[in-house]
């Protein structure tokens, strides 16, 4: 008659850890409000933005708002292998996530064109274009590394349902903010650039602070851990 094995014999795997607490989940969660935020707007008045306020053509501002999605393919792998390696490296994500804050700036910088730029269209678009894109870089450092965080965590699969529920639950209401809000701040008639601007600096300011809780609920809910050997953290062959 064999005997169960004791608790932490060898090739046994550790128990996970209980569900997370609710403060350290609603911390973790907030941080999806930015992003709704930010995956909403820029979608619904950029285009009206370029063309009505900025005065760009139709198709080059389909284009500019088509080449930040594109490079955004490459990006978000590239993203993923830096999350992983900080992971491996550093024992946590943090870098990486924090770099990310920097979204709600460029958010801002986004519709705050300055009137020598936004009086020639063509160079209007460029400076769209190239925050959008610098913009979307910051939303994928932040993104990704967020995203990751239940899977770094060391709990059962009803914890991990809990951590993703309270983040759909923020993450919709992040989304309805936006669309809602950013409209009305904007205001109705022909919106000037100075109008766009107060939007952004208003919801801008939202996303950085949000986007900061969640940094904090992140380090609540995966401690650093120690570092990986140097085998670990070399470039994949």
């Amino acid at each position: 008659m064999s005997l169960p094995a004791p608790s932490g014999a060898p090739g046994e795997l550790p128990a996970p850890a209980g569900t997370p607490g609710t403060p350290a989940l609603v911390r973790y969660a907030l941080g999806s409000a930015g992003m709704g935020v930010y995956v909403t707007v820029p979608g619904l008045l950029l285009l009206y933005f370029l063309t009505d306020t900025l005065g760009v053509s139709p198709w080059l501002a389909g284009l500019v708002l088509l080449v930040p999605k594109v490079v955004d393919v490459v990006l978000h792998p590239f993203v993923g292998f830096l999350s992983d390696a900080d992971r491996a490296r550093r024992g946590s994500r943090l870098r990486l996530l924090a770099a990310g804050c920097a979204l709600g700036p460029a958010f801002v910088a986004l519709f705050a064109v300055p009137g020598p730029v936004a009086g020639h269209p063509w160079a209007a678009a460029l400076w769209v274009a190239c925050w959008f894109t610098a913009g979307n870089t910051l939303f994928a450092a932040y993104q990704v590394p967020y995203l990751a965080t239940p899977t770094d965590m060391d709990v059962d699969y009803d914890g991990r349902t809990r951590v993703l529920s309270f983040r759909m639950v923020v993450l919709t209401l992040g989304i309805l903010v936006g669309g809602a809000v950013a409209p009305l701040l904007v205001g109705d008639g022909e919106p000037t650039v100075a109008a766009y601007t107060a939007m952004a600096l208003t919801l801008g300011a939202f996303t950085l602070a949000f986007q900061l809780v969640g940094v904090g609920g992140v380090r609540r809910l995966v401690p650093p851990r120690a570092p990986a050997g140097p085998a670990a953290t070399g470039p994949p062959e």
